[in-house]
């Protein structure tokens, strides 16, 4: 149990913690079958396949194995791991019963992903007659004992401090960053650290000769807006602990609506990622009326062979739920991307977000197609609802189907907030 101690700042009433499953899908594997644990495991897939590593235990680790590595490369560093499949059923049922123990501790929680969630546990002393260590070691051995599932946390004044202290108490520990030693603890850090410095933003970071946390919080905003815009600014703040950001609570809607999908053989022929495009907007906007919501963000994801990542966006005037929408969107998107790269592309994902309840009082000046699109829309929705997805689609969407029941890429799971770092 580490702690770094001592006085004041803006945020100082505040207390924010992070709690952070270690090797989650790995973990539950593990209790499902107690004789993996100490052995080198990893959850991703066939070895032999097209995939990437979802979760490796510490063990895999020391090999070099790490999340989001090719499963041939994890096998090559570590050929005497047990690689599994995984289910994603089950990881989020065991999601689900962490999420409701922290529950307990405080109403204010934000589930960021299945195995990670901010809680404020600002005014909670009181009534827990503690402090945050000790709440923290409660939470903690509340997780081991009901689910099985070892956690790290963080705690500190605000979020971005929180997160990167439980990173840093990995695996198993607790860190508490008091308040006014945020820009201290983090200072010597790797710039890497710093959620929302991906790849590229890091080497764009070592070209101003900038390696550290602390090393961004002393450039000059004039700087950094120079090379990077207004998100500059922002990452410099968010270095120096300064980061207001409440814990948010409303979970009752999804902040985005995704889908990706691996092709088992990279392609760069138009017909199969359009084909592509018109399933994963078809399965998106049955999700997304499911919920009653509508859209105004169109995300599109590409993958490349040499798993180069990039994103593209475009914003639609008026909110819609059609899948039709989210295909014509998505499609000027991918034929803007193309050109950018000549090779295969191996990965695909559509996501809608900016999220809202549909504005219907549009129909009146927009006639009477849109409407006829919707309500089409959600006859084919309750098809679905009676006798499966497959029952009712686009022959561009079947085509896809017909596509992937020979090859068959690998569904990857829906993301719960869309966007990332654009590396084109």
């Amino acid at each position: 149990m580490n702690m770094t101690s001592n006085s004041g700042a803006d945020n100082r009433h505040r207390i924010i913690m992070h709690v952070d499953m270690d090797a989650f899908f790995v973990s539950v594997e593990e209790v499902l079958n107690p004789r993996l644990k100490g052995k080198a495991v990893i959850v991703g897939g066939d070895p032999n396949g097209r995939g990437v590593v979802s979760s490796a235990s510490y063990k895999a680790r020391e090999m070099g194995v790490r999340s989001a590595m090719p499963l041939k490369t994890a096998k090559r560093l570590c050929p005497r791991a047990i690689f599994l499949q995984g289910s994603l059923g089950v990881y989020a049922e065991f999601s689900r019963r962490i999420m409701e123990i922290m529950g307990r501790f405080t109403p204010s929680v934000e589930v960021m992903s299945v195995d990670e969630a901010y809680l404020d546990m600002t005014g909670c002393q009181r009534l827990h007659k503690a402090g945050p260590l000790v709440v923290a070691q409660r939470i903690r051995d509340a997780i081991q004992n009901e689910v099985g599932v070892p956690a790290s946390i963080g705690i500190a004044s605000n979020k971005i401090t929180a997160k990167i202290a439980s990173a840093s108490a990995k695996p198993g520990g607790m860190l508490y960053i008091m308040p006014g030693y945020e820009a201290e603890f983090m200072a010597p850090l790797p710039i890497s650290r710093l959620p929302g410095v991906g790849p590229s933003t890091e080497a764009e970071f070592i070209k101003l000769g900038v390696t550290t946390i602390g090393g961004l919080a002393g450039i000059p905003e004039t700087a950094l807006n120079r090379v990077f815009g207004s998100r500059g600014a922002g990452l410099a703040c968010l270095a120096r602990g300064d980061d207001q950001r409440e814990v948010d609570t409303d979970d009752d809607e999804a902040k985005s609506i995704g889908k990706e999908v691996t092709y088992s053989v990279d392609t760069n022929d138009l017909e199969t990622l359009e084909a592509t495009l018109s399933y994963l907007s078809e399965k998106v906007g049955a999700r997304l009326r499911r919920k009653g919501l509508a859209f105004r963000r169109v995300t599109l994801k590409l993958r490349y062979a040499d798993f180069n990542t990039i994103t593209r966006s475009r914003v639609i005037e008026v909110p819609s739920s059609g899948s039709g929408e989210i295909f014509r969107t998505v499609k000027k998107l991918l034929v803007a991307a193309l050109p950018s790269r000549r090779i295969g592309v191996r990965l695909v994902g559509v996501t809608v977000s900016s999220l809202a309840e549909p504005e219907r009082q549009v129909y009146l000046f927009e006639g009477g197609a849109k409407l006829v699109a919707e309500r089409l829309d959600r006859s084919v929705d309750r098809a679905r609802d009676r006798y499966g997805f497959d029952v009712a689609m686009t022959a561009r969407s079947r085509m896809y189907a017909a596509m992937m029941s020979k090859s068959g890429p690998s569904d990857s799971k829906p993301s719960r907030s869309g966007g990332g770092e654009a590396a084109a």
